[in-house]
């Protein structure tokens, strides 16, 4: 016996393309702004490189991400996807935030 699949009406799929396209790119905005911000904390005064913007750092993460390749597609995993996509460069700024304030 196997699983069917449970499809979406047309009316409701043709916006999830565009609405996961949006999101995915609001998300790879956050990360960048995230990797920007922890790259100026530690990278700029350690390593005295100079400050990256918001679109190199998430140019520089997308060029990680392709070299890194595809994640395993999880079908069940939409809810997680999306909080760890908010809550991932929230916690590395938090906890990038205290590790800068022990260093100094």
């Amino acid at each position: 016996m196997s699983a069917q699949r449970a499809s979406l009406p047309f009316e409701v799929g043709i916006y999830l393309g565009p609405a996961a396209f949006v999101i995915a790119c609001l998300a790879a905005l956050w990360w960048g702004f995230a990797a920007s911000v922890l790259w100026g904390w530690f990278a700029v005064p350690v390593f005295g490189l100079p400050p990256v913007n918001v679109p190199t750092a998430t140019g520089l993460l997308l060029i990680f991400r392709l070299a890194q390749g595809a994640a395993p597609y999880q079908r069940d995993a939409g809810v997680e996807w999306l909080v760890s996509l908010a809550l991932n460069p929230a916690i590395s700024l938090l906890f990038g935030w205290a590790l800068k304030g022990w260093s100094a």
